[in-house]
């Protein structure tokens, strides 16, 4: 016997199945190339070769940072006299943080806000006889930021425990939970 060729022509459903492999490639739309002419856009190089796939995706990732703003300040009528308390508050709020003796907690100073409270003016009532008995205060704050790394391999329950602990310390010290109240003047940087 002699081997015979067979052509995939004469296979039964070859047909069909070759029109069906068409008409899908047919709706799925045309192929698109990266390809780009010089000089078009700044930072684009002259020619990508391949095939540009565009679609959706959702990812899923543990988070594995933990961060509480808080808020420390101080207030005195003397400028001298609020600058001491503002150092003791905040010296009272990283000692605290520095007596969990935690590797994975540090403690980050932002901006600095110096302010006045008191007796002000008010903007929508012009009043030229202010009460001169009130005395104005100055005011310092400055925002702590508590962050706790490496909280992916902790379960749930841990992460809340730690969070909640790190809550309870900063408001046993005297810090405020939450960003400043006030924002309106603020150095960054300056020590």
């Amino acid at each position: 016997m002699t081997p015979t060729s067979v052509s995939l022509r004469s296979v039964p459903g070859f047909r069909a199945a070759t029109a069906v492999v068409v008409g899908l490639l047919a709706l799925s739309g045309p192929a698109r190339a990266q390809f780009y002419e010089p000089g078009f856009g700044t930072g684009v190089p002259q020619n990508i070769e391949g095939l540009t796939v565009v679609g959706k995706a959702t990812i899923g990732a543990k988070p594995n940072l933990a961060e509480v703003d808080l808020d420390v300040s101080a207030s005195a009528e003397l400028t001298g006299d609020a600058i001491v308390k503002f150092r003791d508050s905040k010296k009272r709020v990283r000692d605290a943080f520095a007596a969990l003796k935690l590797a994975n907690v540090a403690v980050e100073e932002r901006g600095l806000l110096v302010d006045q409270k008191g007796a002000m003016m008010n903007p929508y009532y012009f009043d030229f006889n202010q009460n001169t008995k009130t005395k104005t205060e100055v005011q310092l704050s400055r925002k702590l930021v508590v962050k706790a790394a490496d909280i992916g391999a902790m379960d749930e329950e841990g992460v809340l425990q730690l969070v909640g602990r790190l809550l309870d310390v900063a408001q046993d010290a005297g810090a405020r939970v939450g960003p400043p109240a006030n924002m309106n003047f603020t150095t960054t940087g300056m020590e």
